[in-house]
């Protein structure tokens, strides 16, 4: 968001982290901040009383979910065989429940040039704070 926002629509803004996306929605309630960002699904959580006290200002455009990764240590044909099973278990009623509940709703098979090649252009390292340890 804050790409799209600095980088695409040149809208300055000062980003506070306040760690869950429901902290988020109390801070904006509250007015301890201006406004903050989340993702629709997170904001659809939210009790409705919670979402009849904010106001969307700005959607940026859909982006792929975190992809389900491997080390390149994993052999192929086991990366495969996990694949296979996850976009497997979405085709019947019982797969996709196991899907819903770790919200893998929709599996699909990524293709990193149509997937996450844009991504590229929103320079999102320099956004980076921190490290991961």
């Amino acid at each position: 968001m804050r790409a799209q926002l600095i980088g695409k629509n040149k809208i300055q803004l000062k980003p506070r982290y306040v760690v869950t996306h429901s902290n988020v929605f109390r801070n904006v309630i509250l007015g301890k901040t201006d406004g903050g960002g989340s993702n629709t699904r997170n904001l659809n959580k939210e009790p409705q009383e919670v979402r009849d006290q904010l106001h969307i200002l700005y959607e940026t455009p859909g982006i792929p979910p975190h992809p389900l990764s491997a080390h390149p240590r994993v052999p192929e044909r086991l990366r495969q065989a996990v694949i296979n099973t996850v976009l497997r278990l979405a085709e019947d009623k019982e797969g996709q429940a196991l899907l819903n509940a770790i919200q893998m709703s929709e599996p699909l098979r990524a293709d990193y040039q149509r997937d996450y090649k844009p991504l590229e252009e929103l320079d999102l390292e320099r956004y980076v704070i921190g490290g991961v340890e």
